[in-house]
């Protein structure tokens, strides 16, 4: 079933984003690739999908945008949620929006545990294989293969 959000509920979600970035709503459904533009509208695709759990395919309207530019956009947050600026600005959005709809964040809780949990596994796994290097002193070892491992990790 397609999901559909009153026009007043979404240009209230749209409105909240615009105003943390400092952007017109014009600016926003614009053809524009500011960053400022950019990010807002990453922002608003990956609270439908994960907070308010919409498909690709419904996004679209809200963004002005294609279903591929969403998936982008889905894939893109993952990335920018490493970053402190983009993450704090995602969460205040949420918040924000979660507080004024009275929803719940497990999707968006759920999502920064699992970027979080692969940063960790990526850490565990360059320091194991430094162990192994430093104690078997690559006599055992592919040591060209390991540092490979470990770069393509980086």
């Amino acid at each position: 079933m397609k999901k559909i959000l009153p026009e007043l509920k979404y240009k209230f979600l749209i409105q909240i984003v615009c105003d943390k970035l400092n952007i017109s709503i014009d600016d926003y459904f614009s053809n524009t690739r500011l960053e400022n533009v950019v990010t807002a509208r990453v922002i608003i695709a990956n609270i439908l999908t994960r907070v308010l759990e919409f498909i690709p395919i419904n996004v679209t309207p809200y963004i002005n945008r294609d279903h591929s530019t969403v998936s982008y956009y889905y894939i893109s947050h993952n990335a920018r949620m490493r970053t402190k600026q983009y993450s704090m600005l995602y969460e205040e959005c949420v918040n924000e929006i979660s507080n004024a709809l009275g929803i719940k964040k497990k999707l968006y809780e759920k999502s920064v545990k699992e970027i979080q949990d692969i940063d960790e596994i990526k850490k565990d796994i360059k320091k194991r294989f430094k162990t192994i290097l430093f104690l078997n002193k690559g006599k055992i070892l592919n040591i060209n293969l390991i540092e490979n491992i470990i770069n393509k990790l980086n």
